[in-house]
């Protein structure tokens, strides 16, 4: 598990970049919260008890309203904890210090294992 990799690591200080993690994936936004601040959500399966499977649930397609209402809220916790150690680059200001996005497209044919 990433969360069991992090924690091996011994270090002073941690910092991480990512990119949306928590619209993407909550257990990797566990691994990284935890890596960076030991024990500040609980144990995985605290968070995922008190976050993730609501969050999850409140996502489907058949979520109930008080299913919606409860993901929105345990998101915003989630949101209200983090924006204390997380600092938020919007690609609007990234973009102004990265080069311009260069997109090519390679065609080639299949290997015989891939046909």
């Amino acid at each position: 598990l990433t969360s069991t990799a992090l924690a091996s690591l011994k270090c002073k200080r941690r910092v991480l970049l990512s990119g949306t993690p928590m619209q993407n994936n909550l257990t990797e936004f566990f691994a990284m919260v935890n890596f960076t601040n030991p024990g500040l959500l609980g144990t995985k399966e605290s968070f995922s008890k008190r976050y993730e499977r609501p969050v999850l649930r409140g996502r489907e397609p058949d979520a109930t309203e008080s299913e919606r209402r409860k993901a929105a809220e345990r998101q915003k916790e989630l949101s209200d904890i983090s924006n204390h150690f997380i600092i938020r680059r919007m690609n609007r200001l990234n973009a102004r210090h990265l080069p311009p996005k260069l997109t090519q497209v390679i065609c080639c044919r299949l290997t015989p294992v891939q046909k």
